[in-house]
């Protein structure tokens, strides 16, 4: 098995990896807990809070979940084109930027509220 190919299946599982952590959080599933969530002091102390805030970056945990196995797929179709290191970029940026985009976007919705 070649060196892209392993990226691309290990972004795959990635994204759905968020996937599937995100949507028990967006149907307000998982109550406050100290291990799984959007955890922060002031989400912690109230349980109104944690739902809104989890079942907000929840969404956007999914829909970079589904971006994530969208590039993924077209990485795949197209792996044989790209150089090793262009994957392994693609790889990197996008692992890092949809949970960052969340992370980001939950802490200026929790300043709102």
């Amino acid at each position: 098995m070649d060196g892209k190919l392993i990226f691309i299946l290990l972004l795959n599982g990635i994204g759905l990896l968020e996937v599937i952590l995100g949507v028990p959080l967006f149907l307000e599933k998982i109550p406050p807990n100290g291990l799984y969530g959007f955890r922060t002091e002031k989400t912690l102390s109230n349980p109104e809070i944690w739902y809104k805030v989890n079942k907000y970056s929840a969404r956007d945990l999914i829909i970079g979940g589904l971006a994530t196995v969208a590039v993924s797929i077209g990485l795949l179709i197209f792996r044989n084109k790209l150089e090793d290191y262009l994957c392994f970029a693609v790889f990197l940026v996008i692992v890092n930027l949809c949970p960052a985009i969340a992370i980001i976007r939950g802490l200026m919705y929790l300043k709102k509220i």
